[in-house]
């Protein structure tokens, strides 16, 4: 700097020295007195010399005043840098900056380097002059900060927001270690509190204790938290800063003592005065009252959830075999209706699988498995075309029409006498009660709840119920020589406490086993290819066995059921057992002499099964009857049929395309086809 000042002002001497003489009255007199002598009139090249002279010393004349300039800039700085003056310093510094940078400053590069230097130097100056200050004013240790709005170095003043300004204001956060004091609560003091440390405030200093704290000492240390951060001037960009955080924290620390919190009023208390000084201090987000008030209630609500899903869970694993033995027996009341809970929030569904379903059953699925099948009998080794218990007549080739004459109701089936289900009672275990209790206990926790939360606390009654259903059903499959014994437990369960959730869960339960049925049934027909006649006559009936033996069984396990529940399900898979075996015939393209001969024998087997049912009832075994008729007759027998009213169960479609299907192309095929419509068109 003094090498700088030295250059200046030899310079400006000689400047000083030139412009004296210039100007000086004896030199301009004498040039004056001259005009008329020999040297009056000056040359086009003097006066060009003399202009580009006065231009230059012009221009020195300007670089002198930019470097003066500078050189007073430099001198201020340092007095401001020394008074703790920031503000000023950075203003010289910048208006310095530009003096080096301008145009106007044409001197040597060395002497712009030194300037340059020299600004540098006060910059880096003044960076550690405010990090000194700073750390006076924000102390930050280890395990405390210590907050002072004003501090006095070296005999000056120095001010939080003052310096505090000059940071932000000239982008200095990077630079001053601390100075984003918002994170510097957020990571030092707010962290502490989510681990469970301590917060102590002593006037103006706040110190972390690493010792694990009660929820009172939490809520001591948040209002010491709240106090500091009052201090500091710049508090609401602070508070802006950690309410987010903050918040959920301190719901989090709500949710975690919420039998404490519920059960003791003083601290209730406690987080509303808190409260009370989050608003006076203007924190944002500040819901603390509402969630002490609201939230609260709910959370007790999922506690009340808890603790009963508890005690079934309980229920379950204590269960010994003697609740699946000792049974007791219920009078069924059909006429039961459930009440339905009110639908606040979705129902969590139990896991379960997804099989094709085209028999019009539920769509849920839970795979329950009963005990294995026996062994099923032996079936005889060929066709046995003429075996029959009736010998059946032999169709001939259709271009001479069919010769052999059936009946209109074919064999006659052997079926066995329907058994009855008018029983009006049905067994069950003990549980029904067991869990009634645990739900009317939970209900009872209702009285415990402002009224504005008891749909609420309704609603998790389905929760509840989904919970027992999900661990019980397992013991029912695994413990019980039929699984079904779940579905009564769950029926008088329902009479007991009336909850849709029950019905649903029981209708489920039913539809998943009747889905378990019904795969069985589809695996086994399914080998026989759409009544293909290409396989063996010892197979097909072997299937058709199998069949049989698969339906009896699935049978004799409803029967534990209440009887109307078991006719309802025992006329439906009968009916869409034989809706299958007429879809296969109707598949067909066309059928010829020995495939129509086939299909007389395998529907009259399929209208020979053994079901306890009355099959007056039933109306696709009078369809398939009518199909097997058709199929093994002549076109004139089946058109005498048809005009003596039968065939009512078949639609015009239907009985046209399985006339087509089986007879050549002829007259009598045509007018019959035109007689069918015109009749049934006319119905």
């Amino acid at each position: 700097m003094e090498v700088i000042d030295g250059d200046l002002d030899l310079r400006i001497d000689q400047l000083n020295q030139k412009i004296d003489g210039i100007i000086d009255p004896a030199n301009l007199r004498a040039q004056v007195e001259n005009v008329g002598g020999v040297s009056k009139a000056l040359s086009f090249d003097e006066l060009s010399k003399l202009q580009q002279r006065d231009y230059e010393i012009t221009q020195e004349l300007q670089q002198l005043r930019e470097l003066w300039v500078i050189s007073t800039l430099l001198k201020e700085t340092e007095v401001n840098l020394e008074l703790f003056e920031f503000e000023n310093v950075f203003d010289s510094l910048r208006n310095f900056q530009k003096k080096i940078k301008s145009d106007s400053l044409t001197s040597s590069l060395i002497i712009v380097d030194k300037l340059q230097n020299e600004h540098d130097r006060c910059y880096d100056l003044a960076i550690e002059k405010i990090k000194q200050c700073w750390n006076e004013l924000i102390h930050v240790d280890n395990d405390s900060i210590e907050f002072n709005a004003e501090v006095e170095i070296n005999g000056n003043l120095v001010q939080f927001e003052n310096i505090s300004d000059v940071i932000k204001t000239n982008n200095l956060q990077t630079k001053i270690p601390n100075s984003n004091t918002s994170h510097l609560i957020d990571q030092k003091l707010l962290n502490s509190l989510t681990e469970s440390k301590s917060l102590n405030l002593s006037d103006n200093k706040i110190s972390i204790n690493n010792d694990h704290e009660s929820i009172q000492d939490q809520i001591q240390s948040i209002s010491n938290l709240v106090k500091f951060i009052s201090f500091i001037p710049d508090d609401q960009q602070i508070i802006n800063y950690i309410s987010p955080r903050f918040f959920e924290w301190l719901k989090e620390l709500i949710t975690i003592n919420i039998d404490l919190v519920y059960s003791d009023k003083s601290l209730q208390n406690q987080f509303l005065e808190l409260d009370s000084m989050l608003k006076s201090q203007n924190f944002k987000r500040n819901d603390l009252q509402n969630w002490i008030k609201n939230e609260l209630n709910e959370i007790a609500v999922e506690n009340y959830l808890d603790l009963h899903i508890d005690q079934a869970r309980k229920l379950v694993y204590s269960l010994d075999k003697s609740v699946f033995q000792n049974l007791m027996t219920r009078e069924y009341k059909e006429s039961v209706e459930s009440k339905p809970a009110p639908k606040a929030e979705p129902v969590p569904q139990p896991p379960v699988d997804e099989p094709e379903d085209d028999w019009g059953w539920n769509d849920e699925d839970i795979n329950v498995d009963d005990d294995q099948d026996p062994q099923q009998e032996e079936v005889q080794d060929d066709w046995g075309w003429d075996d029959d218990e009736e010998e059946q007549p032999k169709p001939k080739k259709k271009l001479v029409s069919k010769l052999a004459k059936k009946s209109h109701s074919n064999e006659p089936s052997r079926e066995s006498t329907p058994i009855p289900q008018t029983s009006i009672t049905y067994q069950t275990t003990k549980l029904p009660e067991e869990v009634n209790k645990i739900i009317k206990s939970y209900l009872s926790t209702q009285s415990k709840l402002p009224s504005q939360y008891h749909d609420l606390h309704y609603s998790k009654l389905n929760y509840l119920i989904t919970g027992f259903y999900i661990l019980i059903s397992q013991e029912f499959k695994t413990r019980t020589k039929s699984s079904l014994l779940l579905y009564n437990d769950l029926t008088y369960l329902n009479q007991l406490s009336k909850f849709s959730r029950i019905v649903e869960l029981k209708e489920q339960y039913l539809s998943n086993y009747i889905k378990d049925f019904q795969n069985d049934i589809d695996e086994h027909y399914s080998k026989l290819q759409g009544l293909d006649p290409s396989i063996s006559s010892n197979e097909t009936y072997k299937i058709i066995d199998d069949i049989q033996l698969i339906f009896t069984m699935f049978f004799k396990k409803l029967e534990i059921i209440p009887s109307s529940k078991y006719q309802e399900i025992l006329y439906s898979a009968i009916e869409s057992f034989y809706n299958q075996i007429i879809e296969s015939v109707f598949a067909k393209t066309n059928i010829g002499e020995i495939e129509s001969e086939y299909l007389n024998l395998i529907l009259t087997r399929f209208l020979q099964l053994k079901f306890p049912v009355d099959h007056n009832k039933l109306k696709n075994h009078s369809k398939l009857q009518h199909v097997a008729f058709i199929v093994n007759s002549h076109l004139k027998d089946i058109m005498e049929s048809f005009y003596n009213a039968e065939f009512y169960d078949l639609s015009t479609m239907e009985l046209i395309a399985l006339i087509d299907k089986l007879f050549a192309d002829s007259d009598l095929k045509r007018r019959s086809i035109e007689d069918i419509r015109e009749i049934r068109e006319a119905d």
